[in-house]
């Protein structure tokens, strides 16, 4: 068989672990009408949540997912939008057509029905798409076309942050003063970058101000994670222990992207002899993943400044919740100063090396330790070569 744990792309349906607070939670608001801004660190799994959350809709509701990272443009943006709009409708070509006249009429959209029958869309360059009835005329569609449907519609914007990039405070409040108009239609807001997320619907001088409510995702319960990898091993004739697949999951802090790397290695470094997964299985396989990653961490530590490499040190040994400002921890780092430390976690943090959640600070990369260990850099088995 396949080995069954995923670390990269989109998981859905078998593949998907728990998570069902968060999809319960999207369920009620599109049902209610409001709009979510989901927000965690990088590869916890948002995309995945947010396609999951969709699939398990009960058939005849409507949803349209948005990736706004493949969008280098306005106007590639328009295109994106407009096309998943009438993809996720999955409305006839007909209908489809009489949108485009009725709905679209400023935009010129080419409609393109591809192999398998789905609708793409080409927008027209003739329209300037800075003119605001252009672009409102674009964000207005979603109602527009639920309207016409009698249903309501749930809408992605993936990576929202993007947007920012792509047209600045423009677009952002072109979107505000559209979506806020909006009565059949619940937007999840959803990125990796979370101070960014957080300013979008935390800050008064945002345009997105308390316009949804924030969901913010955190690490899968080791409860949750423990039976699905014991299962994925006992599909592929193997035994994960209990206690050794809790085992796996502390190693990388209950990560949701590492300990699907290191289950998948596992999983394939067992498959060939079956049988009963050993503590020696699982510390090979963590040093293949940390392997893997040797010249990522290389190239990272060359680029961070002494007083960011002995920040992250310090809270990669000391763990989360350590006091990098207390006086023997400054003296014990050699971090120089309190203002020395706050400086090195911003920018720490600027790198998505570090996160800041309830006031205290901790790596958002728990393979980290397990490299700077085997490269000598901290207490712990030998240095590599």
């Amino acid at each position: 068989m396949d080995n069954p744990f995923r670390y990269s792309g989109v998981v859905t349906g078998d593949l998907f672990v728990d998570r069902e607070d968060e999809i319960a939670a999207l369920h009620r608001a599109f049902r209610a009408g409001e709009h979510v801004f989901l927000y965690s660190p990088r590869r916890y799994g948002k995309t995945s949540l947010i396609r999951e959350a969709f699939q398990r809709l009960p058939r005849g509701e409507r949803w349209a997912y948005v990736d706004l990272s493949r969008a280098l443009s306005v106007q590639g943006f328009v295109e994106l939008f407009i096309s998943a709009v009438l993809d996720g409708t999955e409305s006839h070509a007909d209908r489809v057509r009489r949108w485009a006249r009725v709905f679209l009429s400023r935009l010129q959209p080419r409609l393109i029905l591809d192999s398998v029958g789905r609708v793409q869309v080409e927008v027209g360059y003739g329209p300037r798409l800075a003119e605001p009835a252009t672009l409102g005329e674009a964000l207005d569609l979603p109602e527009r076309v639920a309207e016409d449907l009698g249903v309501r519609l749930a809408v992605a914007l993936d990576e929202f942050p993007a947007i920012a990039e792509l047209g600045g405070d423009e677009l952002v409040r072109a979107m505000r003063a559209a979506f806020q108009m909006h009565r059949r239609v619940s937007y999840v807001f959803a990125g990796s970058q979370t101070r960014m997320m957080e300013e979008l619907f935390a800050a008064e001088r945002s345009p997105f101000f308390r316009m949804g409510r924030p969901l913010r995702l955190g690490k899968i319960p080791r409860a949750a994670f423990v039976p699905f990898l014991g299962e994925g091993f006992r599909k592929g004739g193997m035994r994960l222990p209990a206690d050794l697949a809790a085992e796996l999951c502390q190693s990388v802090d209950d990560h949701p992207y590492f300990v699907q790397t290191l289950a998948h290695e596992l999983w394939d470094r067992a498959r060939a002899r079956r049988g009963s997964i050993t503590g020696a299985d699982l510390a090979q396989a963590l040093a293949s993943v940390v392997g893997w990653h040797d010249a990522y961490y290389r190239r990272l530590w060359e680029r961070l400044t002494l007083h960011q490499r002995r920040c992250l040190l310090a809270l990669a040994e000391l763990g989360a919740g350590a006091s990098l400002f207390a006086a023997d921890t400054i003296a014990r780092f050699g971090l120089k100063s309190a203002s020395h430390v706050q400086r090195a976690l911003e920018a720490l943090g600027r790198e998505e090396l570090v996160e800041r959640r309830d006031g205290e600070y901790e790596l958002s990369d728990p393979l980290f330790p397990h490299w700077a260990r085997a490269a000598g850099l901290m207490p712990g088995h030998g240095a590599r070569g």
